[in-house]
Order: C-alpha cells, then structure tokens, then sequence
C-alpha cells in the first residue's frame, strides 16, 4: 500500500513539473547575467514604489506617492542602466518604458491634484501592464 501511494505521489510530481515546463509559452528575453540583474533589481524597485504608494494613498498622504512613483520614472533610466536598457529587444523595452511614463504621470498628478481615486485608476494601468509583461515575457539567459 505504501508503495503505491510513493508511485502515486511520484507519478504526480512528475506530471506537475512536466505540465509546468510545458505551460510556459511566453516568449523568451535573451539577456546577459548582467541584464538579468538590471531587471530583477527594477521588479524589486517596483515593489517597494508599489507599497510607498499604497501606503501613502491610504493614509490621504500624496508626497510619498509622488516622491515613489517619480523614483520609478523615466528619469532612473540613465548611465549603465540605459545602456543595458538599450541592447533589450525593442518590444520589450518599449513596454518597459511605458511603464517608466505611467509612473511620471502618477507622480506629476499626485503633487498637482491629490486625488486618490485618480491616482488609484492610474496605477491600476500601470500595473495592467506590468501584468501584461510578465505573462507575455521570460528572462532567459544568454
């Protein structure tokens, strides 16, 4: 009995990690151990942009939102981190910088209007997109 439940259990596994491998259609973004980590550090980023913003909308407080969304804008995109940016497939990149505008636009109407409805529906956008990102893209090293 107990072997069949170690077969059950290990078929299953089996299946579950096969289905994962294959599910996985979105397209592939070649990048280099150094793009990698450009990336991965910008989701960090975002994150913690994400919960200053959260935060502050809640407590009616629209400095932090400003000040956490204008650190995710277009304005982060110089130096090394441009340059890696640049050598980013073009659709990719694109979107990425999209993403850069959405967070400017927050940051200038959170300071000019305060309005916490309008800022919700702005960074609901925003992260329609990143939604959008990361369900049509993966890193893939090079």
């Amino acid at each position: 009995m107990l072997s069949r439940y170690i077969m059950v259990v290990a078929c299953s596994a089996a299946l579950v990690t096969a289905s994962a491998v294959a599910e996985d259609r979105r397209a592939p973004i070649e990048v280099d151990p150094a793009q990698q980590e450009m990336i991965l550090e910008e989701m960090r980023d975002y994150v913690v942009a994400l919960q200053k913003i959260t935060s502050g909308l809640a407590n009616l407080d629209f400095d932090p939102v400003a000040e956490a969304a204008a650190s995710m804008g277009r304005g982060r995109m110089t130096g090394e981190r441009r340059q890696m940016a640049m050598a980013l497939p073009e659709h990719f990149r694109m979107m990425g910088m999209s993403v850069h505008d959405d967070f400017d636009a927050i940051a200038r109407d959170a300071e000019a209007l305060g309005d916490e409805s309008h800022t919700l529906e702005q960074l609901s956008a925003a992260l329609a997109k990143c939604a959008g990102c990361h369900s049509a893209f993966r890193l893939e090293l090079k």
